[in-house]
C-alpha cells in the first residue's frame, strides 16, 4: 500500500508504459479534438452531445 511520497517514489521505479501507449492516448486525445474543438461545443445539438448514438457523439458509452 502507498501511504506517503517515499512509497510512491518506490514503486514507481518499477511502473513501465507499455511500448505506443503514449502515442496512441496522443492519437486519440488529437481526434478527439479535431473532432470536437472547445469553441464549437456549445453549440453541438443534443443528439451530437450525449447520446452517443453514432461515432460522431461527443459522449460514447
Amino acid at each position: 500500500m502507498i501511504n506517503n511520497i517515499e512509497d510512491l517514489i518506490k514503486v514507481s521505479d518499477k511502473f513501465s508504459m507499455p511500448d505506443g501507449k503514449i502515442e496512441l492516448i496522443e492519437k486519440g486525445r488529437l481526434e478527439f479534438i479535431s473532432k470536437f474543438p472547445l469553441a464549437s461545443i456549445q453549440n453541438l445539438a443534443i443528439d451530437e452531445y450525449c447520446l452517443g448514438t453514432s461515432e460522431n457523439s461527443f459522449v460514447t458509452g
